[in-house]
């Protein structure tokens, strides 16, 4: 997205040909700003990164990311998949016009109900998370007398490199079956073939996964393990879902921020900012990793799936700011309280979670004044920076020099795993969303 801003006449931030600050004029602030065109297109690029390598692939989005109705509507257009983890989220894509073969469930505490309409609906696969799981999915089965489509999703025990929040692959993880749990597993599927209908394995690494050898691993990992699965069962898979965590860059290229006093970040945390490894690096990996393998699946023959979500959505979206109040401490610091808190981003609080920022309203102007940025709850980790440990995230944010009152920042890379976690928490209202159309067009889409 970086190389899409650029400065208008009277230097405020534009996005192609739209002026992002002049949008609060309208629709107030905080304010979502999606964009339909960089959706599309990061899910073209994705596809065309895997296809080259992959004859049967497709993509399932990961509605977790976002779904907001309008936007899963973009999405739908593009021919692609929805990865699921609720009964809710089924019934939104399923209102949204998503095919059930189009469908895939993950989630660990899937409950009678929501798996009663996965197996009504006979979506592409329920992805298996647990031995008790597997049993209500069986018994699910018999009550509607329709066959349920499962996977089942396997720890990888790998790590992505990301903040600990975003590691799903290890063994401490909440999700996915042990493959230790397969000698269980094997004949209860064999048992009640009848009810369930085995179609592959699935696995995920983490989000933000920065680290090139956790998505190799944990394919080669799931290829032996899809051996002796079916060398013990007779049961061969006919799908590998490789999950998601494609990272997306959190800051503009060569512009590693750093603490006001010019001391760098963890080497760790700027690993995760600047998320060099790419989609094309990582799809050409693991067809590496497949064609070196050891394995009964032919790589041509068999139906590759992945669930990106962040990689998506990220950063096709764009949340403004405004500035109500500027403060000096006597220690120097200079603070921007900002309408935006962790009650709009929660990532903030949760993983520490690094979000660009720039000037909305001085764009064109020099971005070299150093700003502590805190939002308005009251919480003293309502902020910007690492409260707890004050190292892994940079202490301030460099703006403009004559940053003031009323001015409108544009928080970059926001479009996920923010409008779908807002709260009212402090009596707040949450934030308006709009879409800028490929057309031009603005549409309100949520408030």
């Amino acid at each position: 997205m970086y190389r899409y801003l650029k400065t208008d006449t009277c230097g405020k931030l534009m996005v192609k040909d739209c002026c992002l600050s002049d949008l609060v004029k309208t629709y107030g602030s905080p304010l979502f700003v999606f964009f339909e065109w960089r959706m599309v297109e990061n899910i073209k690029n994705i596809e065309r990164a895997y296809k080259k390598y992959f004859k049967k692939f497709k993509l399932f989005y990961a509605t977790k990311a976002c779904s907001n109705s309008n936007i899963l509507e973009i999405i739908k257009n593009t021919g692609v998949g929805v990865e699921i983890n609720s009964g809710g989220e089924l019934l939104k894509v399923i209102a949204a016009g998503f095919a059930p073969e189009d469908i895939v469930f993950n989630g660990v505490a899937k409950s009678v109900k929501e798996l009663e309409d996965a197996v009504n609906y006979e979506i592409h696969s329920i992805n298996v998370d647990s031995i008790s799981e597997l049993l209500r999915i069986i018994e699910t089965s018999k009550k509607t007398k329709k066959k349920a489509n499962i996977s089942l999703r396997i720890v990888p025990e790998v790590m992505g490199g990301t903040v600990a929040g975003f590691e799903t692959g290890h063994v401490n993880s909440k999700f996915g079956l042990m493959p230790s749990d397969l000698d269980i597993i094997a004949p209860i599927i064999l048992e009640n073939r009848m009810f369930v209908n085995y179609i592959g394995f699935h696995y995920h690494a983490g989000s933000q996964v920065i680290n090139p050898d956790a998505f190799t691993s944990a394919l080669s990992n799931i290829l032996n393990i899809e051996n002796k699965f079916f060398k013990n069962t007779g049961l061969k898979s006919s799908c590998i879902n490789m999950g998601g965590g494609f990272p997306i860059p959190l800051a503009p290229y060569n512009s590693m921020p750093v603490h006001a006093n010019g001391d760098s970040l963890p080497l760790e945390i700027q690993k995760i900012i600047s998320a060099e490894l790419t989609i094309e690096h990582v799809a050409k990996l693991v067809a590496s990793t497949w064609d070196n393998a050891y394995t009964n699946l032919n790589k041509n023959e068999t139906f590759v799936q992945i669930e990106p979500g962040r990689r998506v959505i990220g950063d096709a979206g764009i949340l403004l700011a405004t500035v109500e109040h500027l403060k000096k401490r006597p220690n120097g610091l200079e603070w921007l309280m900002l309408d935006v808190g962790f009650n709009i981003l929660p990532e903030i609080l949760f993983y520490d979670w690094y979000y660009h920022v720039v000037s909305a309203s001085r764009f064109g102007e020099v971005h070299d004044k150093c700003f502590r940025l805190a939002g308005p709850l009251c919480d003293t980790g309502d902020s910007f920076h690492d409260e707890r440990t004050g190292t892994k995230l940079p202490d301030s944010r460099l703006l403009p020099t004559n940053t003031q009152q009323k001015d409108i920042l544009a928080i970059l890379n926001a479009g996920a795993y923010a409008i779908e976690q807002q709260s009212n928490y402090n009596g707040r209202a949450k934030a308006a969303a709009v879409i800028v159309r490929t057309s031009g067009d603005i549409q309100l889409v949520g408030s």
